[in-house]
């Protein structure tokens, strides 16, 4: 009998991943190699909010982030970092669980496109979702687990590049 190809292991990655990684930040590109290197079957994709911000930055032509975001979204092809996208109902559902994430205060209010970035990675079923945003890195991920499974989504593994190369590879 022959083997079932495994399944890839998707890993989203966070707008500010995405900087540093056109930024050249070490700890960022390092991370990225590691897993691409190390994980046969593991994808890096963007969540549609992280392509929406990205995108927001690049068109902002008078903002500093314009270059930078421009260049971001150069490296993500070039790297195979994949866009990754949700049915219109996904939207909808990515939507009722960041709100849900944000009364539970599991982030703060103000944070609506880290909520999104983090549920839209829990839809997509994301293992990994790779960030440096302090807020997401704060969560409660117990309760964050409990959360999702309401929606009966597993919760993502939130990891900064630097745990990556720490913990995971080293």
């Amino acid at each position: 009998m022959e083997a079932l190809p495994s399944r890839p292991q998707l890993v989203a990655v966070d707008t500010n991943v995405l900087f540093n990684l056109a930024d050249e930040v070490d700890d960022t590109v390092e991370a990225v190699a590691l897993i691409q290197r190390r994980l046969a079957h593991a994808r890096l994709i963007l969540p549609p909010t992280v392509q929406h911000e990205v995108g927001d930055w690049a068109r902002r032509e008078a903002h500093p982030k314009h270059q930078l975001a421009r260049k971001a979204i150069a490296l993500a092809a070039t790297r195979g970092i994949e866009p990754a996208s949700l049915l219109a109902v996904g939207h909808g559902i990515a939507e009722q669980i960041a709100l849900r994430l944000r009364e539970r205060r599991l982030l703060p209010d103000a944070e609506v496109n880290d909520s999104l970035v983090l549920a839209e990675s829990a839809l997509l079923e994301c293992s990994l979702l790779l960030t440096g945003d302090e807020h997401l890195r704060g969560m409660d991920f117990q309760q964050l687990t409990f959360e999702l499974q309401r929606f009966d989504l597993a919760a993502p593994v939130i990891a900064t590049p630097r745990e990556v190369v720490r913990k995971f590879f080293h």
